[in-house]
């Protein structure tokens, strides 16, 4: 999985201190969460982690076309 710093665009700056906490965020909802099939994954992180925080967006080709499905579960 790539890192926040690996993530960056290119010639952005980069907050460390921001990185550091993103790449701790990272690893510690994979330890939570990284083993859930997939319907119960996208309960958790909607439901709870990121409540009233997250957005869906589409370009509503295949992949766009899976996830939307399965959000809609």
């Amino acid at each position: 999985m790539p890192q926040a710093m690996e993530m960056a665009p290119v010639g952005a700056p980069a907050d460390p201190e921001k990185v550091r906490e993103l790449d701790s965020l990272t690893a510690s909802l994979n330890q939570k969460y990284g083993d859930l099939p997939t319907l119960e994954l996208l309960d958790a992180t909607i439901n709870n982690v990121f409540k009233d925080q997250i957005a869906l967006v589409s370009s509503f080709g295949t992949e766009a076309a899976l996830l939307l499905s399965l959000v809609a579960e």
